[in-house]
């Protein structure tokens, strides 16, 4: 198999079996206290802090695909 040989990754082995994905395994941590961490940073975005407020608005977005950025 050539390297950029179409049809082919570039991992042809890919992910070992029994690996867990770091995506569900975050979701599965925080998942129980993401109520708790959003009141926070909202919280704190209604008290100025724009770092807050800018990960109110992305969550927003995507709660909301439809609505203008």
């Amino acid at each position: 198999m050539e390297v950029g040989q179409k049809g082919f990754t570039g991992n042809p082995a890919g992910r070992p079996k029994g690996i867990k994905d770091r995506r569900s395994s975050l979701r599965a941590l925080i998942g129980p206290h993401l109520i708790a961490i959003a009141n926070t940073q909202l919280a704190k975005a209604l008290a100025g802090d724009s770092a807050a407020a800018a990960a109110c608005a992305a969550l927003y977005r995507c709660e909301n695909p439809q609505q203008p950025q």
